[in-house]
């Protein structure tokens, strides 16, 4: 058993391991409201880019990427650094020409 266990830590420098507690210190983080939570998540993405790409697994490569590109957008969003307008609610839409109708 702990032969095992060595030996996993070693197949990928135990980048397979960071990938894992980064990722779910990362997802704790933001679940508590906290923003560096999605810096967490992007370290864990590239050490996640690092193993995909050592073991030939360039379907996770791509996801690797996909996902660090929104961290960064979750991140900068988050901070205030990335304005995003707000997006028309159907729901409001609705309301408003309930409203119109009414008067």
């Amino acid at each position: 058993m702990t032969d095992s266990i060595i030996q996993s830590l070693q197949t990928y420098y135990g980048l397979d391991w960071m990938t894992m507690i980064l990722g779910m210190v990362g997802s704790f983080m933001i679940s508590s409201q906290n923003a560096k939570g999605f810096l967490f998540s992007i370290l864990a993405c590239c050490c996640g880019f690092t193993v995909a790409w050592m073991s030939g697994q360039f379907g996770f490569v791509v996801h690797n990427i996909v996902i660090t590109s929104i961290a960064v957008r979750g991140y900068l969003v988050w901070t205030g650094r990335l304005n995003v307008a707000p997006q028309n609610n159907r729901q409001n839409h609705n309301k408003d020409i309930v409203l119109d109708a009414a008067e």
